[in-house]
């Protein structure tokens, strides 16, 4: 579908709140985002949702690809 390979890159909120700094996050933006993404990443945390036949996200592969990841790649 897209003609080249994905690379998938697991990243350490430090990473992330590093590159915020970069771009001029403030120290408090670079804070909350992490413990934003590390609130996320738990999966006993208030985000979690178990899956089940009710809870799910039939996301395919392609449709990923089509709706979200080619219209960052390609610009």
């Amino acid at each position: 579908m897209l003609n080249r390979s994905i690379k998938y890159v697991q990243v350490t909120v430090e990473s992330i709140q590093q590159q915020l700094s970069l771009t001029g996050a403030t120290p408090d933006v670079q804070r909350e985002l992490g413990n934003l993404f590390r609130a996320l990443g738990n999966p006993n945390g208030i985000y979690a949702t178990v899956r089940t036949p009710e809870a799910v996200t039939p996301t395919t592969f392609e449709p990923f690809v089509t709706h979200k990841l080619l219209k960052h790649i390609l610009t």
